[in-house]
């Protein structure tokens, strides 16, 4: 859920990264602030034979990964990695997961045609039989509300199955044409579904009652076909939809009037999508093993960063305070983008500052701008010196000698983090009298 997408037609063209790297915290000057995500390619690594298909982050920060070899890992916010959470044994196909919003993660497992839910905290699991034996590509979503069941598509059966909490299954809850080959499900805030229909390149809608709008929306490419294979909605309900095969990204207004969000590359393969708070949306493109960030505020896309040609990144996911996960399945990494604001490079040591000397320190972060800059706690900065939340500057001439430890925070649309530093004022050394 995010903000609409009302004039974001643009032409990247394989677009580079533009964002400048922030420095850190410096001494004296106003450099121009630009916002910049922080990026950490390996925040995690999986075992050998896990190549993960799916992601889901939790509220926490924790994020899970559920894997080919059968297994569901963890990795806390923290970056500790809890490398078999979860087993279903080897001859498990875990094909899709999803999260609600208690916390509990559901998973298609296709090799065993079940559903188990599973509860990270007390680390029981309950299953249930489901019709998504032999399945490839799978998709599950559930919207939020403890009466809501999940839904699940496949590329094999041309319906929507519904699932409750206590495995009352409906495989006809939402029945598509023939050759649909959904392959993938997203909710809006009114509870209605939407599927990529990657056979017939259509978006079909179904309401929470099941009534199925077929032919909700039509995609067409210039030539050959659209095949979408990724689906989102944001905050104004516009749907999100990647055609992989003719390597657009569309937006399809709650009327279902569908117009371009962004030109891509004619070689690019988008392949799945996650959308965060603020509205930005990433995509996966697995023609070069990219990922790309399309801000929500309608500016020029860019690459996040590249992965070698042939990997194979399956998901994407963005939790609620602006971190962003990358599954590798050929090198078996998560990778974390982190889009809340953050501060770089602040001093491990105390800060030496004299009385009467003038002094100036920037703080600055990463992030979504715009940031926030406060002290939000006493005791306050030394005599002398003042701060502009505006830009982050700490400047003066100090006044007063003596050790200040001083709370800063910094914070934007999707979080906050706080600094504390140690500020040592010592006296100045007076001018020799002269007669």
């Amino acid at each position: 859920m995010g903000v609409t997408y009302a004039h974001m037609f643009m032409t990247p063209q394989r677009f580079a990264l533009a964002l400048p790297l922030i420095v850190g915290m410096v001494f004296a000057g106003v450099a121009t602030a630009h916002a910049t995500p922080l990026i950490t390619p390996s925040y995690a690594t999986l075992p050998p034979a896990s190549h993960p298909v799916a992601l889901a982050g939790a509220s926490d920060g924790s994020v899970y990964s559920a894997n080919s070899d059968g297994t569901i890992s963890s990795v806390d916010s923290h970056g500790v990695l809890t490398a078999r959470a979860f087993d279903f044994g080897p001859t498990a196909h875990l094909c899709a997961m999803t999260i609600d919003d208690s916390g509990d993660l559901w998973v298609v497992n296709s090799g065993s045609g079940t559903v188990s839910i599973v509860n990270p905290g007390w680390g029981s699991v309950r299953t249930y039989g489901a019709p998504v034996t032999g399945a490839i590509d799978c998709a599950i979503t559930r919207p939020p509300g403890s009466a809501s069941p999940a839904y699940i598509v496949t590329d094999l059966v041309d319906s929507v199955t519904s699932i409750s909490e206590v495995g009352v299954v409906d495989a006809a809850f939402g029945v598509l044409p023939p050759g649909a080959a959904p392959r993938a499900i997203a909710f809006d805030s009114s509870g209605s579904l939407y599927t990529a229909n990657s056979g017939l390149d259509t978006v079909s809608r179904i309401t929470a009652s099941g009534a199925v709008t077929a032919d909700f929306a039509a995609l067409s490419a210039p030539t050959g076909t659209v095949e979408p294979r990724a689906i989102a909605v944001d905050s104004r309900n516009n749907v999100v939809v990647a055609g992989y095969a003719s390597g657009s990204i569309s937006r399809i207004t709650p009327t279902g009037t569908v117009t371009p969000v962004v030109e891509l590359d004619p070689s690019a393969q988008p392949r799945s999508l996650a959308m965060n708070a603020m509205g930005d949306l990433l995509y996966v493109d697995e023609s070069d093993s990219s990922v790309s960030l399309i801000p929500g505020d309608g500016s020029a896309p860019s690459v996040l960063f590249d992965r070698p040609d042939g990997n194979s990144l399956p998901a994407v996911t963005a939790d609620r305070n602006g971190a962003i996960t990358v599954a590798d399945a050929t090198t078996n990494e998560l990778m974390r983008i982190d889009l809340g604001a953050r501060f770089r490079d602040t001093p491990t040591g105390p800060i030496a500052l004299v009385t009467g000397v003038p002094f100036s320190y920037r703080f600055e972060a990463t992030g979504n701008e715009p940031f926030t800059f406060r002290v939000p706690w006493t005791p306050s900065i030394p005599d002398g010196l003042s701060f502009d939340p505006a830009t982050g500057i700490l400047s003066g001439t100090p006044t007063k000698t003596g050790t200040f430890r001083v709370g800063f925070e910094v914070s934007n649309a999707l979080s906050k983090s706080e600094y504390l530093a140690t500020f040592i004022v010592t006296p100045g050394v007076r001018p020799a009298p002269h007669f």
